[in-house]
């Protein structure tokens, strides 16, 4: 049976500096839309089920009379600069805010769809392309220049299950829900020389290379896993090896892509007060998995819940 430690710090860092946090009701949702280094994003586009509204300087907006669905709902976050961000709602969350973190993206990269590349991060993530791999929306071969971006989020990140691309739950082959406990994050943009995304061709593919998280604890496969953009979470997509020092995984379409060891898990629910009895708010909780060098973080609500 795995074992668990939490630990928890009332201590501020940079991302309670700049939230600041204003009276709603049950029927509003607080969005907070802040970037890697947690940062708050303006003006970026939020889009919620069929609203959408642009975020102030300091990174939020506020949906009024917000209406839930019990099948969930969709978030999606975009701003140039940055690859879109997808969100699911859990209707039966007691939550009212929703953080969701911007991936930038970071080193261009240029190349001929007739050459291919080899294209590395400076995180030391990669991906190999082949030459003739592309194709246009229509279905027609590019052979023009293609426009690329790669962003990475390793699993060191300390905020890496709070608001990067999707839910920290993924959804199986076999129709299961886990808890991913996450090795690595790959957001990947190819764009034609008019900015149309570009496809990946009927039987051609592409190399993904994630780094192997420092620390002792790295499996020979992890399960690899890809964004659904329309439900706003991880879907199982095949397997990454080890391979020296990187996962490697060979992918046939484009997305976001991440490396993940999928648990059954539980429901943890507690309140954090202070010696006089008095409820911390974004008091930070941290979980750890015995035999895991990676660590789980939330923050406590305002009545210091989690």
């Amino acid at each position: 049976m795995d074992t668990f430690t939490m630990t928890q710090t009332s201590c501020l860092n940079d991302r309670e500096k700049f939230i600041t946090y204003k009276t709603y009701d049950d029927s509003s949702k607080l969005v907070v839309i802040g970037d890697k280094d947690n940062l708050p994003v303006e003006n970026a586009t939020v889009v919620y089920e069929g609203e959408d509204a642009t975020t102030n300087s300091d990174g939020i907006f506020i949906f009024s009379d917000v209406v839930v669905p019990n099948s969930g709902a969709r978030l999606r976050v975009n701003k140039a600069g940055y690859f879109e961000a997808f969100r699911s709602i859990d209707p039966h969350a007691d939550n009212r805010s929703l953080d969701v973190r911007l991936q930038s993206y970071g080193q261009t990269y240029l190349f001929l769809a007739t050459s291919g590349d080899e294209l590395t991060d400076p995180s030391g993530a990669s991906i190999s392309i082949g030459s003739g791999v592309f194709e246009l929306p229509s279905g027609d071969i590019y052979t023009g220049q293609v426009t690329s971006h790669i962003g990475v989020l390793d699993a060191q990140n300390p905020d890496v299950n709070v608001g990067f691309a999707a839910s920290e739950k993924g959804h199986t082959s076999m129709g299961q829900v886990k808890l991913l406990e996450h090795y690595g994050t790959m957001w990947t943009s190819f764009k034609s020389a008019v900015g149309s995304d570009l496809n990946i061709r009927d039987g051609s593919s592409i190399i993904l290379r994630f780094p192997k998280p420092a620390g002792n604890n790295s499996p020979s496969t992890l399960t690899l896993w890809k964004l659904d953009e329309t439900e706003g979470h991880w879907v199982e997509y095949g397997n990454a090896e080890l391979k020296g020092n990187n996962y490697e995984a060979e992918v046939f379409e484009t997305g976001t892509w991440s490396i993940q060891r999928g648990f059954d898990f539980a429901i943890l629910e507690g309140r954090v007060q202070n010696t006089k009895g008095l409820d911390l708010e974004r008091a930070r909780i941290a979980i750890s998995r015995e035999g895991s060098d990676i660590t789980r973080r939330v923050w406590t609500d305002s009545e210091g819940k989690f």
